[in-house]
């Protein structure tokens, strides 16, 4: 019966243990979890995986995606010649029928918002445009890339947009298909940065109207890759004030940092490479819808990404040094503390020898029983710890 009772109150206790480590570890986890969620909120991580299009469609099937596209559809217009402008708002694409290009007009049709399936596919219809084509706008994790379908070719590309106040840069795909007469651009969402090459339609009488839409599309992608040159800056100046922090006073928020950079120019890399590719396609595909001179200024941008695919890995390059540095300078750190523990634990190696010795409870030991035995032993310590010391320094150890 005693020993019923015993194990009933072990089993209590046991329990009532368990409980107890289940609501601290559940509290454990629940508070790690919350710091690593506040962590990769700081951190605010670029994803390098975007959303995947949807598996079992057949090709050129247009198929609504969930995400990053605006809820409305905005539809505008330029039509333009050498000394006439005329801008515009559209609301519905049968309108725009009405402002299709006559002879020596040019016609830039801004579509902004990828949300309604079914204004893409009356675009698609007005302009004659391949259901693969549509298919590319509308998945929005295209790698760059130019396709040539004859009467039109098509341009796809990362447009970089502004900076927000967590420093993470605003990007979208652009798509824009260029025809004879004819320039389409299809967006994410509003906003962009075309807002020079408009001004200058607006304003000017000079090239940009005297020129085809060929050319109209060779200043938009000028546009969209000099504003690349700006985010390779603001990444350089990342890299110099991390480098500088590292070299300064290395802790643990570097190595975050340090990754946080490497993935946001893997992310970067991963748009800019093809794009070199897609541009030299331009170049080297003649197609009488772009000029031969127009291929020329595509010579020029051309350059352009060459030298930003250059920046970039000599900023790689710098980041992989800053990682070096970093577990270099904490190991040269961790260093100094054991190499500091050492010197104590060796200056108190001879101490410990002379307390051991004196602490042995002989009645024979002469020491013991002077008058003046307790002094001296103070003063042989005193004396072997300055020379250590003097040791130490001589050797510059510490």
């Amino acid at each position: 019966m005693f020993r019923q009772q015993e194990r009933d109150t072990a089993r209590t206790m046991a329990n009532f243990s368990n409980s107890n480590k289940s609501s601290i570890a559940f509290c454990y986890i629940c508070c790690n979890q919350s710091k690593m969620a506040n962590k990769k909120q700081a951190l605010n991580k670029r994803k390098l995986k975007q959303p995947g299009r949807q598996v079992g469609l057949p090709p050129g099937a247009l198929k609504k995606q969930v995400g990053s596209f605006s809820d409305n559809t905005l539809l505008s217009l330029f039509l333009f010649h050498e000394s006439e402008v005329l801008e515009k708002d559209i609301h519905s694409v049968s309108e725009l029928k009405e402002y299709l290009p006559k002879e020596n007009q040019i016609l830039w049709l801004n579509i902004e918002g990828l949300h309604n399936v079914e204004v893409l596919k009356e675009i698609g219809e007005l302009f004659h445009l391949h259901n693969l084509l549509l298919e590319d706008i509308l998945n929005t994790d295209q790698l760059p890339k130019m396709d040539d379908y004859g009467e039109y070719v098509s341009l796809c590309l990362r447009m970089v947009k502004e900076y927000t106040p967590n420093e993470k840069v605003q990007d979208e795909q652009i798509t824009m298909v260029l025809m004879p007469q004819i320039l389409l651009s299809f967006q994410e969402k509003p906003g962009d940065v075309f807002m020079e090459v408009r001004e200058r339609i607006r304003t000017s009488g000079g090239r940009i109207r005297q020129r085809g839409a060929d050319y109209l599309l060779y200043a938009l992608t000028d546009l969209v890759v000099d504003h690349y040159f700006q985010y390779i800056e603001k990444l350089g100046e990342s890299v110099e004030e991390l480098e500088e922090n590292v070299f300064q006073h290395a802790n643990a928020n570097h190595m975050n940092d340090i990754h946080e950079l490497k993935r946001e120019l893997l992310y970067f890399r991963r748009y800019a490479f093809p794009l070199r590719e897609a541009i030299s396609r331009i170049q080297r595909n003649p197609n009488p819808i772009i000029s031969s001179d127009t291929q020329r200024y595509f010579t020029d941008v051309y350059d352009h990404i060459f030298h930003i695919l250059d920046l970039l890995e000599s900023y790689r390059e710098l980041t992989t040094g800053i990682k070096d540095m970093y577990l270099s300078t904490v190991s040269f750190q961790m260093n100094k503390v054991i190499q500091m523990l050492t010197i104590i634990s060796t200056i108190f190696i001879p101490l410990t020898f002379l307390v051991g010795v004196y602490g042995m409870n002989f009645k024979e030991m002469p020491e013991l029983e002077w008058e003046y035995g307790y002094y001296l032993v103070w003063g042989i310590m005193g004396v072997i710890t300055l020379a250590m010391v003097y040791f130490f320094k001589r050797k510059k150890w510490f």
